[in-house]
């Protein structure tokens, strides 16, 4: 089963988005406890993608496809916007210490390495390529 979705560069379009992948995840079969996480990382990700990867002025759209299988979910966000690997160009999240002191960013990257089993991403020719996978499902 697959299914795509396309938001435009708004946050409020997140939480649409949100309702979408819980409505195809209940459809899927895929199991409740695995639509929270699912989620967080993708409205942590796309967050990031509209606050800091579209400058241009321009109208822009972001595709979010869900693809289940026997194996787990794959998610696939893909943008146009400025390219970022979340696997190497994120600072590593600071956990300890009090939260005053600490450091801010890198928590939503923290969030996805931590609850995805698998995270993939390319950037070619202007197109930047998230792949995510949870499995089972």
């Amino acid at each position: 089963m697959q299914r795509a979705f396309r938001i435009q560069t708004e946050l409020r379009e997140i939480p649409r988005l949100a309702e979408q992948v819980e409505a195809f995840c209940e459809e899927a079969g895929v199991s409740m406890s695995s639509v929270y996480p699912i989620n967080l990382v993708l409205d942590e990700w796309l967050t990031n993608l509209i606050t800091y990867a579209f400058d241009d002025g321009a109208e822009h759209t972001i595709e979010v496809e869900l693809r289940k299988a026997d194996d787990g979910l794959t998610i696939t966000v893909t943008d146009d916007g400025k390219a970022f690997n979340p696997l190497t160009d994120a600072p590593e999240a600071q956990l300890d210490g009090d939260i005053e002191s600490r450091q801010v960013g890198g928590l939503g990257i923290h969030f996805m390495k931590t609850l995805m089993d698998e995270i993939d991403y390319r950037s070619a020719d202007g197109v930047n390529r998230l792949t995510l996978r949870k499995q089972p499902v």
